[in-house]
């Protein structure tokens, strides 16, 4: 509502609100009716608690006021369906609207887009519970609550219909407003380190002539894309920690109400760690909805075909037209299996060879392989917060095309590290052979 509001309408000097003020507003509001809805005794009640919000913000604030009809069609037709066509008709639902949305004239806000992504989510999980005999919604109500309910409707996580319903049933006796307010707690802190990164290095101006004039030098380019990316990643923590809260007040075990691993992400020396503990729940429904139903025998063409699914459901086209797609979540999305085959790679050829040589000295090895790893993957995410394709390679660019060299030393390493053991294997091999013969010679003098 204020974001659409002219300064004028509010009293003069209050301007629109900024689409982060947004969704700091739509999460405290989550949070509040988390609560609320743990409160509520009938089960009826909930669900429609749970749907009104979802409701409101679809239709008046985000744009997308025909989503209730396209969800309603949505329940008919499966109704009607076969099960083993249920999945198709859902996943064309749901990405063929989104594609329409892209291909309209006007162009969704980034509210509106991020409810739509959580809508597409939903639609298209339903075809493959009914295909799968699992709960599904029992009536068009039961139906449109889980699609349009609160909970994590602008930030993930996504839940099965199943999940959301057993969360609904239990009426709050799972919540624990302990636990929610230790989230509440992280979230602040994670919020106070978005704001000072935000400040320390802004992220805007990377590319530009100024920041090359500013940042002449590699290395201090690259402590800065650190701190620039880490403040990304921290905005993200706060809004999943908040949404956490909100789950966790609303009936949901932890492990569905998290969304992310902290530890993890900023911990971990492996890539695929990392992309593993990123979103937690679009992962599984990637896994889930994608990866294990594709009728292709290749784990790789699969794998590949998951971040393809992915970079298309991110994809929100090229501002202000968005007819166009948006190349930079491809390049984004399509270099993720590359940087994780090259992290593995350095592990084997590099990291762990080196840290067992050296004894004492491991922890200064796995240091540094830490900071290699963490400024490598942070160099391929600066492709999605980018505004579009040129931007990413003025800011690969800007940062001497670091992460593209890092793919090519891992080429290097994996490949001189393969010849080591081939001839390593040739040597004791002949070894073992011409000790095998002597043997044989020494045994028959003595026979």
């Amino acid at each position: 509502f204020f974001a659409r509001r002219r300064p004028s309408a509010l009293g003069g000097g209050l301007g629109p609100m900024k689409p982060d003020d947004c969704f700091v507003v739509v999460l405290v509001l989550g949070l509040v009716w988390g609560a609320l809805i743990s409160r509520l005794e009938e089960r009826s009640s909930r669900e429609l608690a749970c749907a009104l919000p979802g409701l409101l913000l679809v239709g008046l604030f985000g744009g997308l006021w025909h989503a209730p009809l396209s969800s309603a069609c949505l329940y008919y037709l499966l109704q009607r369906l076969p099960a083993r066509f249920a999945p198709l008709a859902s996943i064309a639902l749901a990405f063929g609207l989104q594609l329409v949305l892209r291909t309209m004239s006007t162009q969704l806000d980034a509210l509106g887009n991020g409810l739509y992504l959580v809508l597409t989510l939903r639609h298209a999980s339903l075809g493959f519970d009914r295909k799968d005999g699992t709960r599904a919604p029992a009536s068009l109500g039961e139906h449109l609550a889980y699609c349009f309910s609160f909970y994590g409707l602008v930030t993930m996580p996504f839940l099965t219909f199943s999940e959301w319903a057993k969360a609904v049933e239990s009426g709050g006796k799972l919540s624990s407003t302990r636990a929610a307010l230790a989230s509440v707690a992280d979230a602040g802190l994670y919020a106070c380190l978005f704001t000072l990164c935000k400040i320390v290095a802004p992220f805007g101006g990377v590319g530009s002539p100024q920041f090359a004039q500013d940042w002449p030098r590699t290395l201090p380019r690259l402590s800065y894309l650190f701190v620039a990316t880490s403040a990304f990643r921290l905005r993200f923590y706060f809004a999943w920690k908040m949404t956490e809260a909100a789950g966790l007040l609303f009936g949901l075990p932890p492990n569905l109400a998290s969304n992310m691993d902290a530890r993890e992400i900023e911990c971990a020396t492996r890539a695929r760690v990392r992309i593993r503990a990123w979103n937690k729940s679009v992962a599984r429904w990637l896994y889930d909805y994608v990866y294990r139903r594709l009728p292709l025998r290749s784990r790789a063409a699969r794998a590949v075909a998951v971040f393809v699914v992915s970079a298309f459901w991110h994809d929100n086209g090229v501002p202000p037209n968005s007819k166009l797609p948006n190349l930079k979540y491809y390049a984004y999305f399509l270099q993720l299996p590359l940087v994780s085959i090259a992290s593995d790679t350095m592990h084997a050829s590099l990291y762990e060879p080196l840290a067992n040589s050296v004894g004492g000295l491991a922890p200064v090895v796995w240091l540094l392989a830490w900071f290699h790893e963490v400024l490598a993957f942070d160099y391929f995410s600066v492709a999605f917060v980018c505004s579009d394709f040129s931007d990413v390679l003025a800011k690969y660019s800007a940062f001497g095309w670091y992460g593209h060299w890092y793919m090519f030393g891992a080429a290097v390493a994996g490949t001189v590290a393969a010849l080591a053991r081939a001839v390593l294997k040739d040597y004791v091999s002949k070894d073992h052979g011409g000790s095998s013969r002597r043997h044989a010679a020494e045994q028959s003098k003595l026979d």
